[in-house]
């Protein structure tokens, strides 16, 4: 079946976690009329447009708030929000109890009160820890740094479906050598993608004492 009409001067660039699912790829693609000159593998300026487009993806899905002297990653923005509300129910749960100490105000009111406090404390706990946690770490590699690289010279609703049905580490759309957005992701492609980021930030030794910014693990 013939290829659906293109458009112009786009182009796809996706990440694939080995040589083999890339192969996979591209017999795909030719299977769907896309010929060998528009199909480049494991091209060198191709990985440098992946982490171009993985870059910019973190800008334009991260909070920057000048205003608030804030500036979390698109991960470090989904931790916050989870982190955050737990936290604060967490703390609003616990302050609740000592509302049956008189300190004053009626019980209603000191409930009142120190449930506001709790949330206060709680919520402002999750805003330090909850980015923080979420964040890639510092030694993670980008996506085409452990993977393989293809890139298609043109795009189509056929040949990203094609490509999509593969589930690639990302998939982005370029006009050149410039991103123009994200396909799709690994994190839209898990929906526990965030807990699964929590959990990552509690287990990483990244930051325990001794260990050299940005070490892999086991080394000195």
């Amino acid at each position: 079946m013939p290829e659906q009409a293109h458009r112009p001067h786009y182009e796809l660039v996706a990440v694939f976690r080995s040589q083999d699912e890339a192969d996979e790829a591209a017999r795909r693609l030719h299977s769907i009329g896309v010929d060998d000159g528009a199909i480049s593998v494991g091209d060198q300026r191709d990985e440098m447009t992946s982490l171009k487009a993985e870059m910019r993806d973190e800008l334009t899905e991260g909070w920057i708030l000048p205003q608030a002297a804030m500036a979390v990653t698109k991960e470090g923005a989904k931790g916050l929000t989870i982190v955050t509300v737990a936290a604060a129910i967490v703390g609003a749960v616990l302050a609740a109890p000592f509302a049956f100490i008189d300190f004053g105000l009626n019980f209603a009111g000191r409930l009142v009160l120190l449930v506001l406090v709790g949330l206060t404390v709680g919520g402002s706990v999750g805003l330090v820890i909850g980015p923080a946690l979420a964040s890639k770490r510092p030694d993670e590699p980008m996506a085409a740094q452990r993977g393989v690289v293809l890139r298609v010279h043109r795009d189509s609703e056929e040949i990203r479906s094609v490509l999509t049905d593969l589930r690639p580490v990302r998939l982005d759309e370029v006009k050149g050598a410039v991103p123009t957005g994200a396909v799709t992701t690994e994190e839209k492609q898990t929906r526990s993608g965030a807990v699964q980021d929590l959990e990552s930030g509690v287990r990483s030794d990244d930051f325990q004492p001794g260990r050299p910014q940005g070490a892999q693990p086991g080394e000195s």
